[in-house]
């Protein structure tokens, strides 16, 4: 996590205005989580950012949801991911991605998790709201 003025860093572009921004690129997920992403926020949104920094729960959940279901999405965009996230290291993205997924959606198979993104979208993205606010709360103890 890294603070940035998106206003500099992105100037002319439309992230120069979001408070913070996921930054890595889908693809390969056994490559490791910690060194494929990267979230940057928008220093020039101290309001999001001074809370999410104090540890606000409701900011750190919202925050955290966003990137777990842009790295879910994409992951299970990838026809292969049901393989991929069986022999997944834990610690690469398709490993954390799979975690997730069992968190916010448990005894699912990634088919069912899958049609939900297009069938039932709000309950996709509810559960990952809802997961986000456990991680976030199992991170802190």
């Amino acid at each position: 996590m890294e603070a940035v003025s998106f206003l500099s860093r992105f100037a002319g572009r439309p992230e120069a205005y979001a408070p913070w921004l996921l930054h890595w690129t889908p693809g390969n997920l056994h490559r490791d989580f910690g060194g494929s992403v990267r979230l940057y926020l928008n220093s020039d949104r101290a309001d999001v950012t001074d809370r999410l920094l104090e540890g606000d729960r409701a900011t750190t959940q919202v925050v955290l949801a966003d990137v777990m279901t842009q790295i879910i999405s994409a992951s299970l965009r990838q026809n292969d991911f049901e393989r991929v996230a069986v022999e997944a290291d834990p610690c690469s993205i398709a490993g954390r991605a799979a975690h997730w997924i069992g968190l916010a959606f448990p005894d699912q198979d990634i088919a069912a998790v899958r049609s939900m993104i297009d069938l039932r979208p709000s309950t996709f993205h509810a559960g990952i709201l809802a997961a986000a606010d456990i991680v976030s709360l199992d991170d802190s103890a």
